[in-house]
């Protein structure tokens, strides 16, 4: 090839790559712009056949490389198959299908894994994700690009490719048509017809992969603008599949709503274990070291407090910390300086820890905790309890303990206090909604405040339900009585209530109380229709071999139809209530004028 050939166009192609990975936290927009107009310049003294300038070039691309801590090889994609995007080519430029098994990576990973400017690059060029999307959804959203109009692809996705921030960077925004590239193009031409949003025609939301490991994937099928084939979900003949891979609705998620905000939130992180009392001294009683420490002043009692997290939210059976931890809360140093014993034991155990750390952590007041969440302070002001879950977990567990506690990142924290919401959020209905709108790990479920509280809507004057009061009183109590008869924590008592094999007469009364809250909380939303079909089975989630025989994972639920029909209820109000706080900020903002 000459150097106006495809040789050419390659190394103008690498040039521009290095251009935007430099092996550094990524160019600012104002250098970019610099680094185009040079490439261009070049470019053109190419096309002239100027062959210092593809020497230069090369020299760009090379010397980039170099730099960059993760392989740096590009394919162009136009002219590895020229054939394929040949704008002339009868049906429109573009592979007529695409199939795949990209990689699953999570998206906090990414940075780790490939480098921070290719995840900044990535949320440039594919918004919506915000920096936590799984890698899977920009490939779907690149081999989109790829196909032509009318064109298929099929890819073998994480089973969270429906769900919050990986659903919002891939799916979902190719449903609705929104940010779809135009060929391999960022900008299309002024006179090419928008890229046409695609279809979902054919999903399984739960394929278990083959082996010991315990992963779950999805497969999704769709094409390039619309389709004539009959939808299916899950091998069943549907209506449609939206971009949450159900058969109805939209395809954007729920909508966070004005009345739960300010409720839920993340637990605190110190980050460093020298706040903590045994962690450096493993052989120490934490109980005896914080006596000891309060003997020698009592007034410490006051910036020591029991530290809870989730391994110990989901094993104690009292659900009672075995750590304590100092916090100073959002003092200044001098204030902090009121307990020197405790400064002391904080400087010298956690100011050499984050010292070391990356410089916004070294620059952090070494007394104070790295997320200190004042606003979960404030907002638990005046409670005397709080509601706590794991934010990873094999069951919905929701929990009661003290506002006083020091609870940690692991936990989420709602500052509710009543038997009334703790129904509420225990509630079938409720870990339908977490887990459909949450995340997962494995088949465990991963409950974030944004997507799983803040959006799902409450029944109507829930607070004043006497029934719902009641029927969370009874469960909690049982519960909790319970445990500490069993000696076991929230997960193995649950691993037991979903058990077809446990049948012995306190489970079984759990069982029925829990029922009672279902039906309570059914009755709340006004769907007394729906609480007197309502009834329970075990349904299997996936079976695992092992050596030592089946293993079969089971779940006591309520049956698939059940389940649809409160989804979608649910999702109706959930859209309701979010116009009618529309309506109510655009009404304030106009009565204010």
């Amino acid at each position: 090839m000459d150097a106006r050939g495809s040789g050419g166009a390659r190394v103008v192609g690498d040039a521009l790559i290095a251009a935007r990975f430099d092996g550094t936290r990524g160019p600012s927009r104002v250098e970019l712009r610099r680094r185009e107009l040079e490439l261009r310049a070049r470019a053109a003294a190419l096309r002239r056949g100027d062959e210092e300038a593809r020497a230069s070039l090369r020299r760009a691309f090379t010397e980039t490389r170099a730099r960059c801590p993760h392989a740096l090889a590009p394919l162009h994609w136009s002219l590895a198959f020229p054939e394929v995007f040949d704008p002339d080519r009868a049906g429109g430029p573009g592979f007529d299908a695409i199939v795949g098994n990209p990689p699953f990576l999570a998206g906090v990973r990414i940075s780790r894994a490939l480098s921070r400017t290719y995840l900044d690059y990535l949320r440039a060029r594919y918004p919506g994700g915000g920096g936590q999307a799984d890698l899977v959804a920009y490939f779907l959203r690149r081999a989109y690009a790829l196909l032509r109009p009318g064109g298929a692809l099929g890819l073998l996705a994480t089973n969270t490719v429906a769900q919050g921030d990986t659903r919002e960077a891939g799916l979902e925004p190719l449903c609705c048509g929104r940010g779809i590239a135009w060929g391999l193009v960022t900008v299309a031409p002024p006179d090419a017809p928008a890229p046409a949003p695609a279809t979902i025609y054919a999903a399984e939301r739960r394929i278990r992969w083959p082996g010991d490991a315990v992963v779950l994937v999805s497969a999704v099928h769709m094409t390039h603008g619309p389709c004539t084939l009959q939808p299916t979900l899950d091998g069943r003949p549907v209506a449609r599949v939206t971009a949450l891979l159900l058969p109805e609705g939209g395809h954007a998620g729920p909508a966070r709503l004005r009345e739960n905000a300010g409720r839920a939130f993340k637990g605190l992180e110190p980050y460093a274990d020298g706040f903590v009392f045994e962690d450096g001294n493993p052989g120490a009683n934490p109980t005896a070291v914080m006596r000891a420490l309060i003997a020698g002043d009592p007034r410490r009692r006051a910036r020591i407090f029991p530290y809870l997290g989730g391994q110990e939210l989901n094993h104690a059976p009292t659900l009672a910390p075995s750590r304590y931890v100092i916090h100073f809360e959002d003092m200044s140093l001098e204030e902090a300086g009121r307990w020197p014993a405790l400064l002391r034991l904080v400087e010298r155990r956690v100011k050499p820890f984050r010292a070391g750390r990356a410089p916004a952590v070294a620059r952090w007041p070494w007394w104070r905790f790295w997320r200190d969440r004042p606003e979960l302070r404030e907002a638990t002001r005046g409670l005397e309890t709080v509601l706590a879950l794991a934010d990873t977990s094999k069951h919905l567990a929701i929990a009661r303990v003290p506002a006083r506690y020091v609870l940690n990142k692991t936990l989420v924290v709602i500052a509710l206090a009543s038997d009334a919401g703790f129904a509420v959020l225990q509630s079938r209905a409720h870990e339908l909604w977490a887990r459909r709108f949450g995340s997962s790990m494995k088949d465990d479920l991963r409950y974030t405040a944004s997507d799983c509280f803040d959006t799902f809507p409450f029944p109507p004057a829930w607070e004043r339900d006497a029934a719902l009061s009641e029927a969370g009183r009874a469960y909690d109590e049982r519960r909790g009585a319970l445990m500490r008869a069993r000696a076991c924590g929230l997960t193995r008592l649950y691993n037991a209530f979903h058990d077809p094999d446990a049948r012995d007469p306190e489970i079984a009364a759990l069982r029925r109380l829990h029922a009672a809250l279902d039906d309570a909380a059914l009755r709340a939303y006004g769907w007394s229709d729906l609480a007197e079909q309502a009834c329970c089975e075990f349904r299997e989630r996936y079976a695992v071999e092992r050596a030592g025989g089946r293993r079969r994972p089971w779940r006591l639920q309520w049956p698939a139809a059940l389940q649809r029909e409160v989804l979608a209820r649910l999702l109706a109000l959930n859209q309701a209530r979010a116009r009618q706080g529309d309506a109510r900020r655009v009404s304030s903002t106009t009565s204010g004028r």
